[in-house]
C-alpha cells in the first residue's frame, strides 16, 4: 500500500496525538539498562521482518540511532537518519519553514513532519521516526518551565504514532536523551507490531 503524503498525516495529528507525562527522576542505570534491552529487541524483531528504519532527530542528538547501532545486526534495520539540530537543518532535510513557523520547531507538527521527511527521503526505509524539543532549561528558565516538553512521532505504512512527552527535570542532558528514546523505542515497536 502506497504511503499517504504529508498533508494526511498532519491532519491525523488530532486524532492520534497522545501526551505522556513521566513526572519522577529516572536513574541513569536503570533507563540504560531498559532501553539496552528494548533496543536488542527492536533489531531482531526489524531484521526478522524485514522492515527498515531511519530518524531525525533534534534534542535527541542521535542518541536514537546511537543506541540502535550499538547492537549487532543493526546495519540489516537502517541506513541511518539525520541530527537537524536547528531550524536551518530541519529546512535543508524538507522541513517546511512555514510549518515550523506556524506551529513552532517543537511541536507535534513539527515532529511528524520530520518522520515523514526521513521516511521518504531515505530509499527503502519503511518507518520514518521524529522527534523535536527542548531538553534541561538552566535554572531560570526552569522557573517558567518546569517540565521538558519533546514531541515524537513514529510513521510506518498509513499508520502515526504522535506524543507530545512532558518530562521532569532528569540528573542530567543525558539521562532525559535517554528517557525521550525509551519513549521512542517503545513506539517503533508499537507501531510496527
Amino acid at each position: 500500500m502506497p504511503s499517504k503524503n504529508l498533508s494526511y498525516f498532519l491532519s491525523a495529528i488530532c486524532h492520534n496525538l497522545v501526551v505522556v507525562e513521566i513526572s519522577r527522576k529516572i536513574s541513569e542505570t536503570a533507563i540504560n539498562k531498559t532501553n539496552r534491552q528494548l533496543v536488542k529487541r527492536l533489531v531482531l524483531f526489524l531484521q526478522n521482518k524485514k522492515i527498515w528504519l531511519a530518524a531525525m532527530e533534534s534534542c535527541t542528538g542521535g542518541a536514537l540511532m546511537s543506541e540502535i547501532t550499538n547492537v549487532p545486526g543493526a546495519s540489516n534495520i537502517t541506513q541511518g537518519g539525520f541530527i537537524t539540530y536547528s531550524v536551518a537543518q530541519k529546512v535543508a532535510q524538507g522541513v517546511s519553514a512555514v510549518l515550523i513557523k506556524k506551529h513552532s520547531v517543537c511541536s507535534p507538527g513539527t515532529a511528524v513532519a520530520m518522520a515523514y521527511q526521513v521516511q521518504q527521503g531515505i530509499k527503502g526505509t519503511d518507518i520514518g521516526a521524529g522527534v523535536t524539543g527542548v531538553l534541561a532549561y538552566g535554572p531560570k528558565e526552569r522557573l517558567k518551565n518546569p517540565t521538558d516538553r519533546i514531541c515524537l512521532a513514529v510513521i510506518y505504512k498509513n499508520k502515526l504514532l504522535v506524543k507530545e512527552l512532558l518530562l521532569a527535570p532528569q540528573s542530567s542532558r543525558v539521562v532525559a536523551k535517554a528517557v525521550v528514546v525509551n519513549q521512542l523505542l517503545k513506539d517503533i515497536l508499537e507501531i510496527c507490531s
